[in-house]
């Protein structure tokens, strides 16, 4: 049993990257429409704890180095190409 792709259900693919924790420290991350969305979700997750996740909520402009974005073979997406291109600099172990 799965789930039918986002586009075919007719959700908007350009979701926006959240952070936030629980238990305190140990960081989660969420992907979600609109920030009042990611705070519905908390709130209906977390009830009970929502005062204490709340304060924990960021949005992310991209997603940390460690998250892998995989196609449907199991390959490794490129991330997607920085707004501004970096200077080459001189090759590693060179000054």
């Amino acid at each position: 049993m799965g789930y039918a792709a986002p586009e075919r259900i007719g959700l908007d693919m350009s979701l926006k990257k959240f952070r936030y924790e629980y238990p305190p420290t140990e960081a989660r991350f969420l992907e979600a429409p609109s920030p009042e969305a990611a705070v519905q979700y908390i709130r209906r997750t977390y009830p009970h704890n929502a005062l204490d996740v709340l304060p924990t909520l960021r949005e992310l402009a991209r997603w940390p180095e460690f998250w892998k974005t995989v196609d449907a073979q199991g390959l490794v997406v490129p991330p997607p190409p920085a707004s501004a291109p970096a200077k080459p600099g001189p090759p590693r172990g060179q000054a």
